[in-house]
């Protein structure tokens, strides 16, 4: 939970915060390399020292990193009409490896598979496939009818699926399935509701849960595409929903800084957690399902024990 608050507070730009959670992580686990490395940036950091430097002329819409720490990906865009190449930069060297170039519209989404040999971008239209080896494009996946999906795209966990939502034409909300490989649309999933504002998926794949403006929750089966159960209780709309590494606990969050946390197996709610007053922006559980670390529009980092509801840190 430190090493996730550290990074929280370092992506804020507050150093000293960030400061302080590495070392406790560091004091609890002594020798951990990731927490080490991290420390160890944030401390060239704060000596003023500028690691590497990127440059991307339009604004700037996603970033992300390989999972191998070789690739800074940087991604935006003007809209119609400009450039909206995603650039793939060399961490070590700061030389461009990629300029991928394609997308029509701004790019507002980036993810990578779990092998980190794809990357997969999204405009307010269509989703592309690229090698990150050569840079090349691999496919393309058309919305046809559908706007505004790249703003909630994700990868099933096994890294063979795209998961992304839009709207049609009379503003109805629709998520579809995209297989990668073929880049055919294998599925749509439907509500009744509308304005789906964010989007997760459980950890073995069979659920993709969506939350609405409503404060409503669905969740729908992956392979038939039916909505499985919804979750009920939010008096808000849901801005971010995060899903246990063992698939047993679903955390979201409002437009009001209300947290819920859900049991899994039954759809109940099992605690309200309350210390935010504004949206709730970002929801990280830790990997052993215990802790959690939100934040939130009011400008607060706060990290919960999740047995007991009660924050522990902010």
């Amino acid at each position: 939970a430190h090493y996730l608050l550290g990074t929280v507070h370092a992506l804020r730009g507050d150093a000293e915060s960030a400061a302080r959670a590495f070392d406790e992580a560091l004091h609890l686990s002594p020798g951990e390399i990731e927490v080490q490395t991290a420390r160890d940036r944030l401390s060239e950091a704060q000596a003023g020292r500028c690691l590497q430097k990127f440059r991307y002329n339009q604004p700037m819409r996603a970033a992300a990193f390989s999972w191998d720490g070789r690739y800074a990906i940087l991604a935006g865009g003007g809209g119609a009409h400009e450039d909206n190449s995603v650039l793939v930069w060399r961490v070590s060297s700061g030389s461009l490896a990629f300029r991928l170039a394609g997308h029509k519209y701004a790019v507002s989404q980036v993810c990578l598979t779990p092998d980190g040999e794809k990357l997969i971008s999204a405009d307010s239209h269509t989703i592309r496939v690229w090698s990150l080896e050569t840079g090349a494009c691999l496919q393309v996946m058309d919305g046809n009818d559908l706007d505004g999906m790249g703003k909630s795209l994700l990868l099933t966990p096994d890294g063979k699926q795209v998961i992304a939502r839009g709207y049609t034409k009379d503003y109805q909300p629709l998520v579809r399935l995209w297989q990668i490989g073929t880049g055919r649309c294998v599925r749509t999933f439907r509500s009744k509701n509308e304005d789906l504002d964010t989007l997760a998926v459980t950890p073995d794949g069979g659920h993709i849960l969506g939350g609405f403006n409503n404060g409503q929750i669905c969740a729908w089966e992956l392979r038939s595409g039916k909505i499985a159960r919804t979750l009920e209780g939010h008096c808000e709309a849901i801005t971010a929903i995060e899903v246990a590494r063992d698939g047993m606990t679903v955390l979201s969050g409002d437009g009001g800084g209300s947290l819920r946390q859900w049991d899994w197996s039954t759809g109940q709610c099992r605690s309200v957690l309350t210390g935010h007053s504004s949206h709730v922006y970002e929801i990280k559980i830790t990997p052993d399902g215990k802790r959690a670390v939100t934040r939130s529009g009011d400008h607060t980092v706060i990290a919960w024990d999740l047995e007991s509801g009660c924050s522990i840190h902010r």
